[in-house]
């Protein structure tokens, strides 16, 4: 086990190394050594998927990926099926385990990085010794590529709630040696506490805090402000990326203090659904930002373009059924 998983973490490592320097030839032949090198696991489980070889690499890659997940223990497999999905237990707690029906294309390494544009942003943006908080942090794909960039002198602060999340993102900064980074299984909110998390079915990245809905598939979360949580620390963040499912405004309201007490850059998703699911306002949320001393930046993904906001209805209307990452920098 210990000589396959260096090589799955030599392997996994060259993949998300050469998709950021954007080497497709390079990621492309790593990718199919690790589907040839894991593709075995699959064959035990069953024989007939070995046709996706032929007509779904990236489905077979992702469930050579979860099964490789499965031999370290951070999850059971109970059912695959052919389009996608898998019947999955993860494990909750050392008493409690949870059966989801998964998506493997959200629970895939490969979803976990950040897209091309804003990856480009980050690696203007970071800088060696930068300290860099990441809330929402998944299984750790933003995590890696903050590791990089701060270096041996930085640190970076990953949180992530989500039990059976949380336990592979700690799982991969074992694996790839992440010295520089603290994992907390702590979401990031507005206070100290607790909270009822919802648990998603198919898209295991939209878990959310149940700050106005009812579900009984829960799990209750210890809940900490960015504030409190560096009056511990001995240091103060450079950075903060905030990905949370509409809960940014219980975010930056939980960090006043550090905001005032340094020039942060932060980076957020803008999803006016997911903010008016936690009871707040979008437009508010956008005025709560310029308030505090922030110009608004919006990634425009689609055309490759950053646009300075200063007209905060138009980007609250642009974006009413979708959404968007912006940038918040001091003015």
């Amino acid at each position: 086990m210990k000589v396959a998983n260096r090589l799955n973490s030599k392997l996994l490592k060259l993949i998300i190394k050469n998709i950021q320097k954007d080497n497709m030839f390079l990621y492309m032949l790593y990718f199919y050594c690790f589907i040839l090198f894991n593709i075995i696991k699959i064959m035990r489980i069953s024989p007939q998927l070995i046709k996706l070889l032929f007509t779904n690499r990236i489905l077979l890659f992702n469930l050579c990926y979860v099964a490789f997940l499965q031999d370290n223990g951070l999850l059971r497999i109970e059912q695959l099926n052919e389009n996608n999905t898998a019947l999955i237990s993860f494990k909750i707690s050392s008493s409690t385990n949870s059966k989801l029906k998964v998506d493997l294309g959200f629970l895939s390494i490969l979803s976990s990085l950040p897209y091309k544009m804003l990856r480009e942003i980050f690696l203007r943006t970071v800088k060696k010794g930068h300290i860099v908080v990441d809330v929402g942090a998944f299984t750790g794909g933003y995590t890696y590529l903050f590791s990089e960039l701060v270096g041996s002198e930085g640190k970076v602060y990953a949180f992530e709630p989500v039990p059976y999340l949380f336990n592979i993102l700690r799982f991969y900064c074992s694996l790839f040696n992440l010295k520089n980074v603290i994992t907390e299984n702590k979401a990031v909110a507005d206070h100290e506490g607790y909270l009822k998390l919802i648990l998603s079915e198919g898209n295991v990245q939209d878990n959310r805090l149940a700050y106005t809905e009812n579900t009984n598939n829960y799990v209750l979360v210890n809940t900490t402000s960015l504030d409190k949580y560096f009056e511990k620390q001995s240091v103060l963040p450079d950075i903060v990326k905030i990905d949370v499912q509409g809960a940014d405004y219980r975010v930056i309201k939980g960090m006043i203090n550090l905001i005032k007490k340094k020039n942060l850059i932060i980076f957020c998703e803008f999803w006016p659904e997911g903010i008016r699911r936690c009871g707040d306002d979008p437009l508010e949320f956008l005025k709560f930002i310029s308030n505090l001393g922030f110009k608004i930046f919006e990634i425009d993904n689609k055309n490759n373009r950053i646009n300075y906001i200063n007209d905060l209805k138009l980007l609250s209307e642009k974006y009413r059924n979708s959404f968007c990452d912006i940038i918040l920098v001091k003015k």
